[in-house]
């Protein structure tokens, strides 16, 4: 007859795998410590910053406007004074003071030191797209002369979109589907469809067309841009640092000829 439960022998695996057990947990419990290291004072920072003037699609003024070229075209100057290439002269990075008394240039991402040929890992065809100059979206080298040329055209996409402000102030802008179809077209094809509108027919017809009834009174400043930047219905051949103070004359002219 068997024995009663309690009396059970347990067999000798399960004693020995006790036995196991515990020699674990004591020698688990007799264990040194590591000695804790010293706790970092860690001290949490925020920090706040306010925005600093404003898209030049917000100008309340034509002046206003022209304050903000002028500027950004100022502190391009400098930059390549300094060695430095801007590379992205688009709508979103020419900005305007509150006051409108002035504008700069900002987003220096793509920008090169003149030295470098290529930017690191940046691709020969930099910029905004539907801004770039014709050379650029061509592959050229990169030049100042694109970039100016850029200024050009991020001024005459200015003026072919923007209507001032509506009753409550807020900023206008319209859509015009033409023009939306650059920002789809391949860099090739782009670059031929700027070519035509270099022609001075073409680009007479377009300004007088095309230009928002805010805009309008900057049609005799685009144009003469045009001559300065497109000579003969032709693109520029060699480097010229005398143009920045000839297109600058030209933004200063239309400045004191317009009355708002």
């Amino acid at each position: 007859m068997p024995p009663p439960p309690l009396l059970r022998k347990r067999s000798s695996s399960f004693a020995q795998l006790e036995l196991q057990s515990s020699t674990k947990r004591s020698r688990t419990s007799f264990q040194s410590k590591e000695p804790e290291k010293p706790l970092h004072t860690r001290v949490h920072r925020r920090i706040i910053t306010q925005d600093v003037g404003k898209d030049v699609y917000e100008a309340k003024s034509l002046k206003g406007i022209i304050n903000g070229f002028l500027g950004a075209i100022h502190g391009h100057e400098s930059l390549l004074t300094a060695g430095i290439l801007h590379r992205d002269i688009s709508i979103g990075n020419i900005m305007l003071t509150e006051d409108e008394e002035d504008g700069f240039l900002i987003d220096l991402d793509l920008a090169i030191r003149i030295s470098n040929d290529h930017a690191s890992g940046a691709p020969s065809k930099t910029g905004t797209k539907v801004f770039m100059a014709i050379g650029a979206l061509y592959g050229e080298p990169h030049s100042f002369m694109h970039d100016l040329e850029s200024f050009f055209w991020v001024l005459f996409w200015v003026c072919i979109h923007y209507e001032g402000r509506n009753e409550k102030g807020e900023p206008k802008r319209r859509i015009v589907p033409e023009y939306e179809e650059w920002n789809y077209a391949n860099t090739e094809s782009l670059a031929k469809i700027k070519l035509g509108q270099t022609q001075e027919e073409a680009f007479d017809k377009d300004v007088d067309k095309r230009f928002t009834s805010f805009c309008r009174g900057l049609i005799p400043c685009m144009k003469e841009l045009y001559w300065a930047l497109f000579p003969k219905e032709k693109r520029w051949q060699l480097e010229d640092r005398s143009l920045y103070g000839e297109v600058k004359k030209i933004l200063r002219k239309a400045r004191e000829s317009i009355a708002y």
